[in-house]
């Protein structure tokens, strides 16, 4: 699912539905969702759906779990909300059951171990539940929140007696990028319209919604995005989910940022 406008009003598919597609139209990239919500998915489901995900993409599934945020999701499907302690405390608890899961499967994923990804920053529960569990982090946030997040991660690594090395720690980076600032403003003029027009949304909303973005990671010039993507790599960075909101569109921003940030990333 995209970010223009209400998720409701979108066209969308069911997820573990298109991921099976998707191992089968792709070769070689690694993919997963970002990420499933273990309080509507049965956690044995869930396993054994990951390992078939995996065998059809001949081992390029990464498994995405977190402790779901959206109530409507929750209502619409029938199960209950709770509370974000509530929803942490049954994450922790379906982690188990999946990982045991996973081990006990035949045939068994074809990656050794199955990936998993853990989505979300919280502090005292989220990161102690991805360090026992985690291949892949994901959390939100600039250079000094991803660096405070990542000192508590591996202190919780240190206490449950992981080795902080095995995560691979990944952001997602919303990318407004253009050859010049003129080209940039014009991206982001665009975007704003498309929120308000098409998408109905407030235009003072939308407007700081625009500000916000300004200086944001992913939000610059290709020089501006390497510096700020490079720096966050120095701190620990590994892995980056790039989301190109005008891509149903123009593909202009992605020609860009592959053609004039990835090479300087490489190595």
């Amino acid at each position: 699912s995209g970010g223009l406008g209400d998720v409701y009003k979108r066209r969308q598919l069911d997820d573990w539905t298109a991921l099976g597609a998707m191992a089968e139209v792709t070769e070689r990239v690694q993919f997963g969702g970002l990420v499933a919500a273990t309080g509507y998915h049965n956690p044995h489901m869930m396993a054994d759906r990951a390992r078939s995900l995996d065998h059809f993409s001949n081992g390029r599934f990464i498994l995405g779990i977190g402790s779901g945020w959206n109530q409507r999701d929750y209502e619409e499907y029938g199960y209950e909300f709770g509370t974000a302690a509530s929803r942490l405390k049954d994450l922790d608890r379906d982690m188990k059951i999946i990982m045991d899961r996973i081990d006990k499967l035949n045939p068994p994923p074809i990656q050794n171990p199955l990936p998993i990804l853990i989505g979300g920053g919280g502090e005292k529960v989220t990161l102690k539940i991805a360090a026992q569990y985690a291949d892949y982090t994901n959390f939100f946030g600039d250079l000094a929140e991803f660096t405070r997040k990542n000192e508590i991660l591996k202190e919780h690594c240190r206490t449950v007696g992981r080795d902080e090395a095995e995560i691979v720690r990944s952001i997602n980076v919303n990318v407004f990028i253009g050859e010049t600032e003129v080209e940039l403003n014009d991206r982001l003029e665009w975007y704003a319209d498309h929120r308000i027009r098409v998408c109905g949304l407030p235009e003072a909303a939308v407007r700081r919604e625009i500000d916000g973005l300004h200086g944001s990671v992913g939000c610059g010039t290709p020089e501006q995005v390497v510096e700020r993507l490079a720096a966050l790599r120095r701190a620990g960075l590994g892995y980056t989910i790039a989301y190109f909101a005008d891509a149903a569109y123009d593909t202009t921003s992605i020609d860009l940022f592959e053609r004039a940030v990835i090479p300087e990333l490489k190595g």
